[in-house]
């Protein structure tokens, strides 16, 4: 029942009909509810060993996403943490989009480097803060493409996000080669001031342009953060793809019907999920071990 749920993204529905259709076997919504419950209960030492180990990796992302609580509940969205060494995730469902959530996923660690976008939440939560470098990319290319602007404007914003994409490219190229300190450190100085550069503003920037220019230069050191050491990416990616699974299921089921339900989401996603991204030989092997 958890590997159809979880993995599978099945609805109560779904499962109900693949039992009976496979095996003969009738189970109520009831029933399920009590087998996701009791399973949870018994993996919680396993999330719990998990959170521990991704205390441990030299960074890690942080993202969010929507997940509905339909009967109350603290918040209808859904956050994820992922170390920068392995496939491990930490989930919470049916949260607030508060901050606070962010400080419980990071835990009292603080020597870690903390990747995520340019969402508030996680302003000043980290002693070493690395921005995403492909959020403002997207949303320059979106500018870029844009067919409501002047010819001007486009162009402007054509020209950013040529030497944005430009500049994220050889940061790329950078982080690929061996780690070696000072060069690392004197690109990291060169790289912040050819933003600083390209986000200047010219009178043909429209309002958006601006905006994205003028908090590029605010951030600028923190989308460098990942040339202080080896290991950290550029980007917010690794996040992503862990929540993508999340909102193909909500899809799906539509979230959770209460918190507790959410609560135990939270446990079986990051408990199974960790195990199947890891890959083992046999899954269900590797579940019964947990």
């Amino acid at each position: 029942v958890c590997y159809l749920n979880i993995i599978m993204r099945l609805s109560f529905e779904q499962i109900r009909s693949f039992l009976s259709d496979t095996a003969s076997f009738h189970i109520s919504d009831g029933e399920i509810v009590s087998s996701l419950d009791e399973q949870a209960k018994n993996l919680t030492p396993e999330k719990n060993r998990l959170f521990a180990k991704i205390r441990g990796a030299p960074g890690r992302h942080y993202d969010e996403t929507g997940w509905k609580v339909q009967n109350g509940g603290q918040g209808n969205y859904a956050w994820v943490t992922r170390p920068t060494i392995g496939e491990e995730a930490i989930f919470l469902m049916g949260r607030s989009r508060g901050k606070g959530n962010a400080e419980e996923l990071q835990g009292d660690v603080d020597n870690q480097v903390g990747i995520s976008d340019d969402y508030a939440a996680y302003d000043n939560l980290f002693a070493k803060h690395q921005l995403c470098m492909a959020h403002p990319k997207r949303k320059l290319r979106d500018l870029a493409e844009s067919k409501t602007l002047s010819q001007a404007s486009n162009l402007a914003c054509g020209k950013t996000y040529e030497e944005f994409s430009r500049s994220y490219k050889d940061l790329e190229e950078t982080l690929a080669a061996e780690y070696q300190q000072d060069l690392w450190l004197q690109k990291r100085e060169a790289y912040i001031l050819r933003l600083k550069e390209i986000t200047v503003i010219t009178e043909n920037d429209p309002q958006k342009l601006k905006t994205i220019k003028q908090s590029l230069r605010d951030n600028a050191e923190k989308y460098f953060t990942c040339l202080l050491e080896p290991g950290i990416p550029a980007d917010n990616n690794k996040a992503e793809r862990g929540l993508r699974h999340v909102v193909l299921k909500r899809k799906i089921s539509y979230g959770s019907k209460s918190q507790k339900g959410a609560d135990t989401m939270s446990i079986l996603c990051s408990t199974l999920l960790s195990a199947w991204w890891n890959k083992p030989k046999n899954f269900f092997v590797a579940y019964k071990q947990m």
